[in-house]
């Protein structure tokens, strides 16, 4: 625990690395006057966001499988 302080290692550390990395590519391969890259461009989250509720995003979770679910059920048999 000492050491992780000191170096933090793991997920999302190395999630932040990563994007810092690729964003010093990325802005190094953008065209003329277009702002360069950030790291946050490239993290698969936003840390900036607010923790949400899992109640509430239970009930988007399932909100998404049922409209899912209708459009599998609608598209069998069309070939997909």
């Amino acid at each position: 625990m000492n050491y992780y302080q000191l170096e933090p290692f793991g997920g999302e550390p190395l999630d932040t690395q990563m994007g810092i990395l690729i964003s010093i590519v990325a802005s190094a391969m953008r065209s003329r006057g277009t702002r360069a890259f950030r790291g946050q461009d490239f993290m698969m989250w936003d840390r900036t966001s607010q923790q949400r509720d899992p109640a509430t995003m239970e009930s988007e979770m399932t909100a998404w499988a049922r409209a899912h679910n209708e459009r599998v059920k609608a598209n069998r048999g069309k070939g997909r």
